[in-house]
Formats: structure tokens, C-alpha cells, sequence
């Protein structure tokens, strides 16, 4: 390492960590080149060598960003995902990333679905105080800055994080120079600014829980029809790989004692 170091490598790294994100030169981010030049949010996991797995959960986060909230059934993603104290989950230049939360094994869709029904819930609150005090009178700023967001309330592009950033940064003053009820309305919207973008929640975790031990959490909440995203990793393959060794293990052993005999 001293090496290394010795041969210029931290100013190589530096200038490696100082490069600009998500430049994408013109291309389009809905294709595979222009999702790849996207700052993903996951990286240096403690995953097995090779693991299939951790490039699907990189690429979620380069299309999601900040907006992810993950629900993480315990298993292979729950180990390599939540590594404490350490996690490969990490934010933006503006400390900014993805929300990760890991269940029990049986109960992660529930969990999910809990995440989602709480956004749904801050951002409909949200819009209820929005509305009172649009009509009891704010600021010219504040109330373009705010009905720029309604404009924008189902968008998650750049604009719609520009729209919601201009909102928190006028928000302070505004709840100081307010009083009454108007102050309170203006306290709930500085507390819930960060749900003018909906939140993308996604489910993750194996078929051990998704197939077997969790299906009936999985059917009811996909028949409740709220807006989620199931990321499911099937082990059967690995199972099959692991059942041949353990096999082979016991081959082995049985070949030794035959051998002492």
C-alpha cells in the first residue's frame, strides 16, 4: 500500500473521487449506457465473490436514487446489505440516498406495504396543508415555489427535486415570519418536505420468503394495488450447487472410513 501511495496513487484516487456524477453526455437514462453513467448508491458490499445478486441492487439505486425505500427481507441481501457498522448503501454529493430498513424473514411484504401506506399518508397530509395555507396567504416566492411542486407532484426527474429543493430553503424564513395556525401549517410543511417526490419503495429478499415462509404476505399485499416494487432473488440454482457439494462431502467422508476399516 506504501508503495502505491509512494507512486502517486492518492492524488490518482482523489482525482477519481473529485470527478463529476451522472454525466451523461446526451444519452438517454431510460437505456442500459446512459442508467450505467448514474451515480449508483450501493457499492462495496460484502457479498460472496460473484454474487448475482448486488448488480441488480446497484442498478436499482442508479434508477431510483434518492427516492429508494427498501424493505429487506432477512437473508443473503439482509447480510451484505446491512453489514454493521459498516453499509454498502451510501448517499449523493448533497448527502442524499437511498432509506434501508430490514424485517423478519416472514413479514417483509407487510413491512413494505407499511412503508407505503406511511408515504401515501405524509404526502396526502402533506397536500391538505399545502392547500390551508395557500388560502390563508403566504409569500409570492413561496407560493411559486409551491405550485411548482403541485404542478410537479407525480414527476421524479430533476426538475421535481429542483422544485422541492427551491420549496426547503424558503421554507425556514417563512415558518418565523408566520404565526397562529398558519405557523403550525408551515411547521408540518418544513417537517414533510421531503414528500413533495414520492417515494419508489421497494421489497427485496429471496424465495425462502417470498415462495415459502412469506407467500401469503406477498399475495395479499401485490391484491392490495398499492404502487410497489418486489425484487425477488430465486436460489434454486445455488440450492442445487450446495446440495451436489454436500453430496460430494459425504461421499468423501464415507470413501475415509471405508478406507480405515
Amino acid at each position: 500500500m506504501e508503495a502505491e501511495r509512494e507512486a502517486g496513487q492518492d492524488k490518482a484516487v482523489c482525482f477519481f473521487e473529485n470527478l463529476p456524477n451522472n454525466v451523461l453526455d446526451g444519452a438517454a437514462e431510460t437505456n442500459v449506457k446512459g442508467i450505467g453513467f448514474k451515480q449508483p448508491l450501493f457499492e462495496f458490499s460484502g457479498a460472496c465473490a460473484g454474487c448475482g445478486e448486488t448488480p441488480y441492487v446497484k442498478l436499482a439505486t442508479q434508477i431510483c436514487g434518492e427516492n429508494m425505500v427498501i424493505a429487506n427481507a432477512t437473508g443473503c441481501s439482509s447480510i451484505y446489505g446491512g453489514t454493521f457498522p459498516t453499509i454498502p448503501y451510501t448517499k449523493d454529493d448533497r448527502g442524499r440516498g437511498p432509506t434501508w430498513g430490514n424485517s423478519l424473514f416472514e413479514d417483509n411484504a407487510e413491512y413494505g406495504f407499511g412503508m407505503r401506506l406511511a408515504v401515501d399518508s405524509n404526502r396526502k397530509l402533506l397536500k391538505v396543508k399545502i392547500d390551508s395555507v395557500m388560502k390563508a396567504g403566504i409569500s409570492a416566492d413561496l407560493k411559486a415555489a409551491l405550485d411548482k411542486c403541485i404542478t410537479l407532484w407525480d414527476k421524479k426527474d430533476a426538475e421535481a427535486i429542483a422544485a422541492q429543493t427551491a420549496v426547503g430553503l424558503l421554507l425556514p424564513a417563512a415558518v418565523d415570519a408566520a404565526s397562529g395556525e398558519v405557523k403550525e401549517d408551515l411547521r408540518k410543511i418544513l417537517e414533510l418536505k421531503d414528500y413533495f417526490i414520492d417515494k419508489s419503495v421497494w421489497i427485496l429478499g429471496g424465495d425462502g420468503w417470498a415462495y415459502d415462509i412469506g407467500y401469503g404476505g406477498v399475495d395479499h399485499v401485490v391484491a392490495a394495488g398499492k404502487t410497489l416494487t418486489f425484487l425477488l432473488w430465486i436460489q434454486k440454482f445455488i440450492q442445487i450447487q450446495a446440495d451436489r457439494h454436500q453430496k460430494l462431502l459425504q461421499s468423501e467422508q464415507l470413501l475415509n472410513l471405508l478406507m480405515q476399516v
